[in-house]
């Protein structure tokens, strides 16, 4: 017989003789708390994992508004999109030390979105003004 049926056979005789007898079914039941114990101890443990979620990939803005790069530091998961809008009258680009990651041009009122994968730490700058700076902190 499994823990499963044992278990409730315990449980439903436990209650049957409660019901019936009173407080004498319960000096039954005592020397048995130990068994039922056990056997519930071996259910919990015999039951699946609930499974993991994966927490939801989330998109951040960064603003590029004033020739300026809005936040200046962006921190993110890595999975996370950032996207960058571009708010200023002119182009201008998301370009990271190294080519890590580049928008080329986005123009006046286009944006430009990336998924950030590779933990680490990536200045950028807009190669078209290149005293605009900022830095993507990937986690």
């Amino acid at each position: 017989m499994s823990p499963r049926n044992t278990l409730a056979r315990a449980g439903t005789v436990g209650l049957l003789l409660f019901a019936i007898a009173g407080a004498a079914a319960w000096d039954w039941l005592k020397p048995h708390q130990s068994v039922m114990a056990v056997m519930a101890a071996q259910l919990a443990m015999a039951a699946p994992a609930a499974p993991t979620q994966k927490a939801t990939p989330q998109t951040h803005t960064v603003l590029i508004k004033n020739f300026e790069f809005q936040p200046a530091t962006l921190t993110v998961k890595a999975g996370n999109t950032v996207l960058w809008k571009n708010e200023d009258i002119v182009p201008h680009t998301a370009t990271a030390n190294g080519k890590r990651f580049d928008s080329k041009s986005i123009e006046s009122k286009a944006s430009w979105k990336y998924v950030a994968s590779k933990p680490g730490t990536y200045p950028y700058i807009c190669a078209f003004h290149p005293t605009m700076k900022a830095k993507l902190i990937v986690q």
